[in-house]
């Protein structure tokens, strides 16, 4: 019986040193890429880089870059920032234009992940808004007619 009890414990202290090993990245994972707008690669744009969990989609690790005169950005995630099947979200700015792109962190220690820059288009109203306003105005109309009359 006690061999058996050491047994199933040296299996299950195997299977946890198994999982804590997993729990990472192979290594350091470096993602890079290039920032480009409308006229070509862009200089100076504020790069955002996270790593979402496989599972929760939560950010687990974020880092900041600033592309370089070809709109070239670099960051390097430490081993225990990362796993293999984790989203690596890149989140791009400058000026009025921004962009995002996203890939599956593979086994690799070098990733590529480009963005595009777009202009921002501003959000209109929601529908509920644009029936309060309608009905606004109307009453108003109507309350000027009526004291016109009167």
């Amino acid at each position: 019986m006690a061999v058996g009890l050491v047994a199933l414990m040296a299996l299950v202290s195997a299977v946890s040193f198994l999982n804590s090993t997993t729990s990472a990245g192979p290594g350091p994972k470096e993602v890079d890429g290039i920032v480009t707008g409308s006229s070509g690669p862009v200089n100076g744009a504020d790069v955002t880089i996270n790593v979402r969990n496989k599972t929760s989609g939560q950010v687990v690790a974020t880092l900041y870059a600033t592309t370089s005169a070809g709109g070239f950005y670099t960051v390097t995630f430490e081993r225990s920032s990362w796993e293999i099947g984790d989203t690596i979200e890149v989140i791009a700015t400058y000026g009025a234009e921004s962009g995002t792109n996203s890939v599956f962190a593979d086994g690799e220690p070098f990733q590529t992940v480009n963005v595009a820059l777009q202009p921002v288009i501003p959000e209109f109203p929601g529908f509920s808004f644009i029936v309060v306003l309608t009905v606004s105005t109307a009453l108003l109309l109507g309350v000027g007619r009526v004291r016109r009359h009167c």
